[in-house]
């Protein structure tokens, strides 16, 4: 438990992949990290992979460089795992 979850505070969405634009393939990834007291991303590890495994690699990628406003638990940062999700659809 936190007196305050992290909160992202830079780094982009993963962009669509070529490959999957092609198939007009779609797909879900869940990750599961660690955002440190610094406020960048350890440990990512794939949770769960919905539609083609390549999907894991470009949010894998995307996530390790987001940064964050770290966890706070009474009044001091704190590590903390957390979990994401990322859709990837078709654009057209």
């Amino acid at each position: 438990q936190v007196d305050k979850p992290p909160r992202k505070i830079s780094g982009a969405s993963p962009s669509y992949p070529t490959w999957a634009k092609a198939r007009k393939a779609q797909g879900t990834v869940t990750l599961r990290f660690i955002v440190g007291v610094d406020g960048k991303v350890y440990n990512i590890e794939v949770y769960r992979v919905q539609g083609d495994g390549r999907f894991a690699v470009t949010a894998r990628e995307a996530v390790e460089k987001w940064r964050f406003e770290p966890a706070v638990n009474n009044a001091r940062p704190i590590e903390v795992w957390c979990y994401q999700k990322i859709q990837f659809r078709s654009e057209d």
